[in-house]
């Protein structure tokens, strides 16, 4: 059996057989408004006389203050995430700084070797002894004394870059707490809106309460013809 309220504002009385227009929306082309408009159907506001209006004032001022609070949050989620930018570039530049760094320290001291090398080469030769045991024992020490200094950069080197990937991790860890998943940024806004959809619900309920108290019915959800039967928009057949 088909039933359409007329107490709805600008709906159609249903009819077997055919579609109706509810809720008071421009019909389609057709005359008709299609189910997929109808479920869209949001019922009305509690009338003002029917609360106590001073509900007005406490939704309005809490709605405010919840809005400049997330936009505070927001704000330092906005200012955490660039400064976590800033400070990774800040940290890519100085271990681009760090690396040229090593590359000209380890020329230098391979170009101060051969050089050594090449003066005690021409010692050699203005005291005769090009081939002898003086100048093999000058190759050796210089190759080894070489390759001390050069182990020394290379762990000064590794220190550094250890340092730098303690801090990227360090800095990663604190913009996870802040803004990942679960942060305490996230969390802050996560429960702002939360809070402001359960207080706009409280205070909701509180005026239909108020107003049920006072007489008011408010519109029921209005039915819409569709094959097979009729069904009351966000009810079942």
């Amino acid at each position: 059996m088909h039933v359409a309220p007329s107490s709805i504002a600008g709906g159609w009385q249903g009819a077997p057989g055919a579609r109706v227009r509810v809720g008071g929306a421009p019909a389609s082309s057709s005359g008709y408004q299609s189910p997929s408009a109808a479920f869209a159907w949001q019922p009305p506001p509690v009338p003002a006389g029917y609360y106590n209006p001073i509900l007005d004032i406490q939704q309005a001022e809490g709605k405010q203050g919840s809005e400049q609070q997330l936009t505070g949050l927001e704000r330092q989620q906005t200012v955490d995430e660039n400064t976590y930018a800033t400070n990774l570039g800040l940290l890519g530049q100085r271990e681009a700084q760090q690396q040229e760094a090593q590359k000209q320290t380890l020329a230098r001291l391979a170009e101060s070797y051969a050089k050594l090398g090449t003066r005690q080469g021409e010692q050699a030769n203005r005291l005769g002894v090009v081939n002898g045991g003086a100048l093999i024992s000058s190759a050796t020490n210089r190759a080894a004394n070489e390759a001390v200094q050069k182990a020394a950069d290379e762990r000064t080197f590794a220190a550094q870059g250890q340092a730098n990937e303690n801090e990227r991790g360090k800095l990663a860890t604190q913009q996870s707490q802040l803004t990942g998943p679960g942060g305490t940024l996230v969390e802050a806004i996560a429960n702002n809106k939360q809070n402001q959809q359960l207080f706009e619900q409280g205070i909701g309920t509180l005026r239909s309460s108020q107003a049920a108290e006072h007489g008011y019915v408010p519109p029921q959800r209005p039915w819409v013809h569709e094959r097979g039967g009729s069904v009351r928009v966000g009810g079942k057949y």
